[in-house]
C-alpha cells in the first residue's frame, strides 16, 4: 500500500510505504527535507532497548519504544509541520513502517520558551550578561554506556 504526506510546508508529498524499512523511510523523509525533531528523545527520558540503540546509532528522532514487539515511535519536523512515524522491529536494520500521522508530539513543560541563565560575568552598564543554551542538548539525558 502506498499512502502520500503532504505537510503545511511547501513540499510535494512523501511517498512512504507500509512495511518499508524504516532506514529507506528514514532517507526519503530526509531528501524531503523533513529532520529529527532535536528534543524528541529529550522528552522521554531514560532509555532501554531499542530506543537506546537508536539514540546511540544517531537516530535522535526516536521519541519512545515499547518492549516486547518493539514499536517505536521517531519524530520529524519540517518548519512548522510534524510527521510522526511508527515503527515495529528488535533491531534498526529490521524496522519496518507501521503507520504516520502529521501529530506533533506533546511538549515538555517550558518547552518553546526562551531561556536566559545568569552568568557570574562582569556587568556592563549596569546590565548583569546573559548566556543562553547552546542548543536542546543541555537539557537531554546522557544515555549513560
Amino acid at each position: 500500500m502506498v499512502l502520500g504526506f503532504a505537510s503545511m510546508a511547501k513540499a510535494k508529498p512523501i511517498a512512504l510505504h507500509v512495511g518499508a524499512p524504516f532506514t529507506t523511510a528514514r532517507a526519503k523523509l530526509y531528501a524531503a527535507g523533513w529532520r529529527a525533531d532535536p528534543a524528541a528523545h529529550a522528552a522521554t527520558g531514560d532509555y532501554d532497548g531499542v530506543d537506546r540503540l537508536l539514540v546511540h546509532a544517531g537516530y535522535f528522532e526516536v521519541d519512545y519504544c515499547s518492549l516486547g514487539k518493539t514499536f517505536c515511535v521517531l519524530q520529524y519536523i519540517r518548519g512548522n509541520a510534524c510527521l510522526r512515524l511508527h515503527t515495529q522491529g528488535e533491531e534498526i536494520r529490521l524496522m519496518k513502517v507501521e503507520r504516520w500521522t502529521d501529530d506533533c508530539r506533546e511538549k515538555w513543560p517550558g518547552e518553546g520558551q526562551t531561556y536566559f541563565r545568569l552568568t557570574s560575568g562582569t556587568l556592563r552598564n549596569g546590565v548583569k550578561s546573559v548566556k543562553t543554551p547552546n542548543s536542546v542538548r543541555e537539557r537531554m539525558p546522557s544515555c549513560g554506556v
